[in-house]
């Protein structure tokens, strides 16, 4: 009896030791109640994609409780990257939020070059995909020619190896298999053209990325009847071009994915969705 009674009293004391310390006060306690305060904006420049949405709002408020002053400096800020784009952009305009609302923390160094926020920046900083088994895609056009008075546009992929072996990534891709879309401001998909079509394409054959390097090339298709006058002309393929008017007006995107099914054998595969760019078109 005398044991288990002494057994009991350890035991108890054991049990009000633990809940003593449970409740002691985390020493963080008050910074965290603050950074889940920070006010956060309901839309952001990343609503389509889930994972860089919470990139940009978790920047954000590092950025916010970054500018509220010296005492909030015990974290060292995040180094900009090529991937962590969203995240960096979420910092310097949680940073810009906090500076505005009355907060004294100066903006680091490694952030300056991206204070001026234009599309350009946005779009060099954001293009990229999500790493897919260590491959990322991201696209760009420009205007190089005028053919008949339309702005010909050419489409350029670029992809990167960020896997983290040192092996040559092989990615057997075939360029017609890529599915483009056209998208107004609003979102709503722009049907293509698809007109008359009298081209050939070259097989682009077995592509192959050393560690961490890049390679970029052009997908343009010339095939597609040119719209003397126009606006601008994408042509990707007999079954993805567009010819936009002249006089249209608005912004317009081209969006990207492809799919490459896993083989028996040591070659990339996977589906990459490339996010959206801005088609340059003129003549408005």
């Amino acid at each position: 009896m005398l044991k288990r009674l002494i057994l009991g009293t350890l035991c108890f004391s054991s049990l009000a030791m633990f809940s003593l310390f449970a409740q002691e006060e985390d020493p963080n306690a008050e910074y965290h109640k603050r950074f889940a305060a920070i006010p956060v904006p309901g839309k952001t420049p990343f609503d389509t994609v889930g994972k860089r949405r919470e990139m940009y709002l978790s920047g954000y408020r590092s950025g916010y409780f970054w500018a509220e002053g010296p005492q909030n400096h015990f974290a060292c800020p995040t180094n900009p990257n090529d991937w962590n784009g969203p995240a960096i952009r979420g910092w310097i305009e949680g940073w810009q939020a906090g500076a505005q609302a009355g907060g004294t923390g100066a903006l680091p160094a490694k952030y300056g070059r991206f204070l001026a926020w234009d599309t350009a920046a946005a779009n060099d900083a954001t293009a990229w995909s999500q790493p897919v088994h260590g491959l990322q895609a991201r696209l760009s056009v420009t205007s190089k020619e005028v053919v008949a008075g339309t702005p010909i546009l050419s489409t350029y992929l670029e992809l990167r190896n960020v896997a983290g072996v040192v092996n040559v990534m092989e990615i057997p891709l075939d360029p017609e298999t890529i599915q483009f879309t056209v998208t107004n401001a609003d979102g709503k998909t722009v049907p293509p053209s698809n007109g008359p079509f009298d081209g050939m394409t070259v097989p682009l054959g077995m592509t192959r990325l050393p560690h961490d390097s890049t390679l970029r090339f052009n997908i343009s298709a010339r095939g597609a009847g040119i719209r003397p006058g126009a606006a601008a002309h994408l042509d990707l393929g007999p079954k993805s071009n567009w010819s936009f008017p002249q006089g249209i007006t608005g912004t317009y995107y081209l969006h990207a994915k492809f799919d490459i099914a896993k083989a028996n054998n040591d070659q990339w595969w996977g589906t990459i969705e490339i996010p959206k760019i801005k088609i340059p078109v003129t003549g408005k």
